[in-house]
């Protein structure tokens, strides 16, 4: 891994931190409600709690945690991604608490996800094995794109059937399910089976089953 890299990897995995000590910020606040008075409504404090959570510390924890662990040393122009992702997550922390949901916040969490686009289809040539962690990498990456179907059914859903439709919901419930259980659940499993000796490794089959199960239990959320 070249030293330019190695530095914006440093960064990048401080920035994680930092995100997850403003969540603790915003979270102590909401839990501090019943007691004082902010001046910030809770609804704009809950989804930016929630955004800087998510795509933030997990979502930026989890993708450190593969860079680490991959021969990224020819992937150039690596400070470009983490600008770009520290430029959308800050942004939407701030515009959140200021507006909640609108024309500002929607245009980070739009920056966020076509970075996201573009970052994985370069990540994608570097799993070229058929083992199981790259199984399972490709597999995480997949989800992503999947989980994301959801972000772009919100607006159409909302702005003709309502927020309280059904199917806003269940578009919310689509990118929370493949988004947590499908991208972060394959990318922590892929870190962890990296300290695993080759014989305990699940085979391919049980990569397989996972995938199934990811796809069957989101018939829960459609039943609920």
């Amino acid at each position: 891994m070249d030293v330019g890299n190695k530095k914006w990897l440093e960064f990048w995995l401080t920035s994680a931190f930092i995100y997850i000590f403003l969540v603790g910020v915003l979270g102590l606040a909401m839990r501090s409600l019943p007691l004082i008075s902010l001046p910030i409504p809770f609804a704009n404090i809950l989804h930016a709690h929630s955004h800087t959570a998510l795509l933030g510390w997990a979502f930026v924890m989890a993708i450190q945690g593969l860079l680490s662990h991959l021969s990224i040393g020819k992937f150039a122009n690596l400070k470009w991604y983490m600008i770009t992702y520290t430029f959308s997550i800050l942004g939407m922390f701030v515009a959140f608490l200021y507006q909640s949901y609108g024309a500002i916040s929607i245009s980070f969490s739009t920056l966020f996800v076509f970075t996201s686009y573009l970052f994985f289809y370069r990540m994608w040539k570097f799993f070229k094995t058929k083992s199981v962690i790259d199984i399972l990498w490709k597999s995480a990456i997949a989800w992503f794109y999947v989980s994301t179907i959801g972000i772009w059914c919100l607006g159409p859903s909302s702005a003709i059937l309502g927020k309280e439709h059904w199917l806003y919901n269940l578009s919310i419930q689509f990118f929370l399910h493949f988004q947590i259980n499908g991208w972060l659940l394959f990318s922590v499993l892929a870190i962890l089976l990296k300290y695993v000796k080759k014989e305990f490794l699940p085979t391919k089959n049980t990569v397989y089953l996972l995938n199934i199960s990811l796809v069957l239990t989101f018939g829960l959320n459609i039943y609920w």
